[in-house]
Parts: structure tokens; C-alpha cells; sequence
């Protein structure tokens, strides 16, 4: 039966995003360790790029006006050379040329750049076969990037293509919110670690890996906490000693109604503020939320897949406004059924793991809580109403498509 004070989902993360705030603190990162991380101030270019007049071919500078008497080939001069990094150290003058490399400064005088391939060169000189423009073959000085232009406002994030322009601009060191400090515990005295050989009644300890890993996904970089049993008392002491360091700590494991879940003692021993109990939907409906010293705490179901489902739907977004990350959000599809199946009986709302492609909702076989395999390769979660029965192929539904595939 339905508790009255279980929370709807959208409710619940209304709680949790009035309870966060976006991180204030700066840091200034080499730019090439800075991939991911958010601009705190406008970035201006401090300068023009090129920076000069550059040949865009390999051939030879000169002036355009000494090409076109009548139309008629002329013969020019080779007075020297402009390779990348060392310009000619001269001016072009009237019936002079100089042999340049792609990428090499335009000497003062020259306008144009007629390539090598179609130039006859003989004795020190060249024969041009006809006119050229002026301006050709020619990358002009800031034609890619404008000196003080705008090329990060805050809160770009920055990926490789940007990273990239910045380094163009001689930029060492760049200003960046700091990224939020993640804290992930595992409890439960029937979790074994992997590699260690499994006693009877042990399982080895999956959610440690799968939200850790998850959070890289998303570009974070999650500080693991030793794994604690069902102790009360020591998982207690284990937060209290790392709260303090972190912006946000989440667990899984020992949030319903056993004799060994923990964690609503863990919230008395702290002193801590619980913000939620149970969520109305499945899975992830046995989770707890709250306030430990000024720090949220989002303790999830040790079933691994409502583990991994409260972290995309109600994490997420959390994340999303601590971070500053705008392009961390999930968002709804409308699509058809491509296989027609019969969801768990709940009287809760259900979360389907599928596979969304083309417009169309695909439900792998074996689709319950209990199990994991069956989420690989799934982009998305069908959300269902309480009390869906069967849905016959080709039925129109909604679902919920993560900004990365699992």
C-alpha cells in the first residue's frame, strides 16, 4: 500500500534542488587539466588569430600588380624565403618574389601567393603564366578569431574544440569552478570485495564500481569511502570523519525496513536533518535523503538497479546544479512499443529499462529489479503509471532518455 508521505519523484527532487546550491569556489587549472570543467569569467581573445598575414599554400609571395601586364607571363625575381617560424626578413619590391612554405608570414609588399604547382621556376626566377588576384592563397590576420572576442562567456564547459581555440590564444591557465568533491560508501556485511575469493552467503560489491564509474561518465571524479558492515556505530563514525571534505555523499545499501538497515540510526547518531523517506515509484523506492552538517546526503537502495535508477533520475539533476553542468539532464521521448510486455504488478509508478532508437521503445527479456544484465545497452526508462497491465506492442509512451547510454 501507498504511504501517504512517500514522495513523488518530482517532488522529491524539488526538495533536494532547494537544499543545493551551485559550488562558488574557484580554481585556476592548467588548460590542458582543465577538460570538463566549467569557466568561472568571460574569456576574451588577447589577440588576433593568425597574427599575422600567413600563405595558406606552398609557393611563392608577391605582388599582385606585377602579374597582369596585358595578361601576358612575367618573369619575377626569387629574393629569398618565409618558412613557418622564420619570416623573410625583407620587403617585396616591384618584379621580386620570395619562395614561402604553408603556414609562413607574408613579407611586407606582398599580397598574393601563387602556388608551387603551378609556377616554371628557372635560374633564380620564376615565370608567372597570367594574372592572380589579390589575396590569394592568403589566411589574414584574425579572419578565425578577432582580438577581444568573446570566446568562453562563464559557464562554458569546456571540451577539446575550446580547450583547443584557447591554447591558440597562448592561454596557460584558465579560471574554473572547482568540481564538486563526491563522496560514494557501499554498506552491508554480505558485500565481499571483487577478487576476493566469495564465502558462502557473500556477493561481491557492485554498486562501488557501478556509481563511481557512472560519475566518471559524467565527468566527475568520486572519492570512494571504505565499505562498511552493518554497524551502525562504525558507519557513523566512518561519515563523520569524511563529511566535512565532501560536497555530497551517496551510499547504497541499508535504507528499508530490515533489521540490519542502518542508516536511519546512522541519521540519529550524526544528528543529521532527513529531508525524505521512500519515493512512490519502482524501483528506488526504499531511499533516504538529508542534511549532515551542511552536507547533502543521498542514501540509495543496495539493489543494484535501483541503485543505478535513484542516482540517474534523482542525482542527476542534483549534480547537474551543484556542478553548474546545463548539459547534464536527462530528457523525455515520446515513442511506440516495438515489443509487447507485461510490467511487474506495483501499485507504485514503474520505471522499464529499455532501449530507445528510431522512435520506438525496446524492452529487453528479463526486465526486473533484481536484475542488472539486462540494463546493458539500455538508453532510457519507460515510465509507467501504478497499475499498467499489459501493453501490446505499438502502444504510445513516454520515457526518460539519458544524456548517455549505459
Amino acid at each position: 500500500m501507498l504511504k501517504a508521505d512517500w514522495l513523488e519523484l518530482e517532488k522529491a527532487t524539488e526538495i533536494l534542488l532547494a537544499r543545493t546550491k551551485p559550488i562558488e569556489e574557484t580554481v585556476e587549472l592548467p588548460l590542458c587539466e582543465s577538460l570538463g570543467s566549467i569557466v568561472a569569467e568571460e574569456i576574451r581573445a588577447p589577440l588576433d588569430n593568425p597574427p599575422f598575414d600567413r600563405s595558406s599554400m606552398d609557393g611563392f609571395a608577391l605582388r599582385s600588380q606585377d602579374t597582369a601586364p596585358g595578361g601576358k607571363p612575367v618573369t619575377l625575381k626569387i629574393q629569398g624565403e618565409s618558412s613557418a617560424g622564420k619570416p623573410f626578413p625583407g620587403r617585396i619590391g616591384p618584379g621580386e618574389a620570395i619562395r614561402i612554405m604553408t603556414g609562413a608570414m607574408i613579407p611586407p609588399g606582398a599580397d598574393a601567393v601563387l602556388p608551387k604547382e603551378t609556377v616554371r621556376e628557372e635560374g633564380g626566377e620564376i615565370l608567372v603564366p597570367g594574372p592572380l588576384a589579390k589575396g590569394n592563397c592568403i589566411g589574414f590576420r584574425g579572419e578565425d578569431i578577432r582580438k577581444d572576442e568573446v570566446l568562453a562567456p562563464a559557464g562554458t564547459r569546456l571540451d577539446a574544440v575550446m580547450i583547443g581555440i584557447l591554447s591558440s590564444m597562448g592561454l596557460e591557465k584558465i579560471g574554473v569552478y572547482r568540481q564538486p568533491k563526491i563522496g560514494i560508501l557501499c554498506t552491508g556485511d554480505e558485500l565481499s570485495p571483487p577478487g576476493k575469493k566469495l564465502e558462502p552467503g557473500k556477493i561481491y560489491d557492485t554498486n562501488t564500481a557501478l556509481l563511481s564509474c557512472r560519475l566518471k561518465e559524467w565527468g566527475f571524479d568520486p572519492y570512494i569511502l571504505p565499505g562498511t558492515g552493518d554497524n551502525a556505530s562504525a558507519a557513523s563514525s566512518l561519515i563523520a570523519s569524511h563529511i566535512d571534505d565532501l560536497d555530497i555523499l551517496v551510499s547504497s545499501g541499508a535504507v528499508s525496513v530490515g533489521e540490519y538497515d542502518i542508516i536511519h540510526e546512522v541519521y540519529g547518531i550524526l544528528g543529521a536533518e532527513s529531508l525524505f523517506w521512500r519515493l512512490a515509484n519502482r524501483p528506488g523506492s526504499a531511499i533516504r535523503c538529508g542534511i549532515c552538517r551542511g552536507k547533502l546526503m543521498m542514501n540509495l537502495s543496495g539493489n543494484p538497479f535501483a541503485c543505478i535508477v535513484s542516482l540517474e533520475l534523482l542525482a542527476k539533476p542534483v549534480l547537474a546544479k551543484i556542478s553548474r553542468r546545463k548539459d547534464l539532464r536527462s530528457r523525455r521521448v515520446q515513442g511506440t512499443l516495438a515489443n509487447g510486455f507485461s510490467p511487474d504488478k506495483t501499485d507504485l509508478r514503474h520505471f522499464i529499462r529499455c532501449r530507445y532508437e528510431n522512435g520506438m521503445f525496446s524492452v529487453p527479456e528479463g526486465h526486473s529489479s533484481a536484475r542488472l544484465f539486462s540494463f546493458l545497452n539500455c538508453n532510457c526508462l519507460l515510465d509507467l503509471p501504478a497499475g499498467t497491465g499489459f501493453l501490446p506492442q505499438g502502444t504510445a509512451l513516454e520515457g526518460i532518455l539519458f544524456t548517455e547510454g549505459l
